[in-house]
């Protein structure tokens, strides 16, 4: 069996990340996935993730290009002749741990990866894109806590703008009607148009309307060059969010290629604040002390 596979666009399911990274259109895209598969490196394999599956393995292929990987993962079929392609994005290799306790595993990219749910200990709720899930299967488990190796990817990128934001759904509206229920106010807080109002003034992960993309408003505290093959494409931001965490807070890393600054927007430098629509992707670390 050779490790050439078939792959189209739509079977990707991670296209705007593709596009976040400068790879446009669908020829692009595929002849970048059989790259990845024809000269990346095997990183390991696992088991299906389901008992439905077609496949007897899962199998993960790396292309490292300096500041950042792309990876591709493949199902072995011992009646086909090719390796059939699951899916493919980019992996970034700069990362900070948190540690969260896990709420929440989702398919919402199918059978064969999952999106993480998970609360830090002020309760904050976070979700993020595991893309060795496979093979970090058993360490994600319901109700315990982990270290989790978190980055995030642009998708768009401009100053901070600290107009209001008016939230219809997840976790920052149910706590608001928790307290109003608290309140003797339950009217109000079941009220079907009920919405929310409020201010970015620090980086805060709102649920965004796509699974494990967030708004991330933060401080920038250091800056370095994003390279990929040899060439500079653009900047990885170190990003202060949660100030008012314990201890010092939480720090992430937001990569960010050039083309999706907002027009206009000079490159970010230490001290600007940012706003950004990111992807959020993070692998286990180990279980917290």
């Amino acid at each position: 069996m050779d490790n050439n596979s078939e792959a189209s666009s739509e079977t990707c399911g991670h296209g705007d990340h593709w596009t976040a990274i400068g790879v446009k259109g669908e020829e692009p895209l595929i002849s970048l996935i059989q790259t990845i598969v024809k000269k990346g490196q095997v990183t390991g394999a696992s088991e299906p993730l389901t008992t439905e599956s077609l496949y007897k393995n899962l199998i993960y292929y790396d292309l490292e290009l300096e500041s950042i990987k792309f990876t591709a993962i493949c199902g072995v079929n011992e009646a086909a002749k090719e390796l059939p392609f699951l899916s493919a994005f980019p992996t970034m290799t700069k990362t900070e741990d948190w540690t969260l306790k896990i709420e929440e595993v989702s398919t919402i990219y199918g059978d064969d990866e999952r999106v993480i749910g998970g609360l830090l200990a002020s309760e904050h709720f976070i979700k993020w894109f595991v893309p060795y899930f496979g093979m970090e299967a058993a360490h994600w488990q319901l109700g315990e806590s982990v270290v989790v190796a978190l980055s995030a990817l642009a998708l768009d990128i401009t100053p901070y703008n600290p107009e209001p934001v008016t939230i219809t759904e997840g976790p920052v509206l149910e706590l608001h009607k928790k307290l109003l229920r608290d309140e003797d106010n339950a009217a109000e807080a079941d009220q079907p148009d009920f919405s929310v109002t409020v201010t970015l003034d620090t980086l805060r992960m709102i649920q965004f309307s796509n699974h494990d993309h967030a708004i991330l408003v933060g401080e920038v505290l250091k800056v370095e060059p994003l390279i990929m093959a040899g060439e500079e494409r653009g900047w990885i931001l170190q990003v202060e969010c949660l100030p008012d965490e314990p201890e010092t807070g939480y720090q992430m890393p937001l990569y960010v290629f050039g083309h999706v600054l907002e027009e206009g927007m000079d490159p970010p430098k230490i001290g600007d604040t940012i706003q950004s629509t990111a992807w959020l992707q993070g692998s286990w670390r180990n279980k917290p002390e």
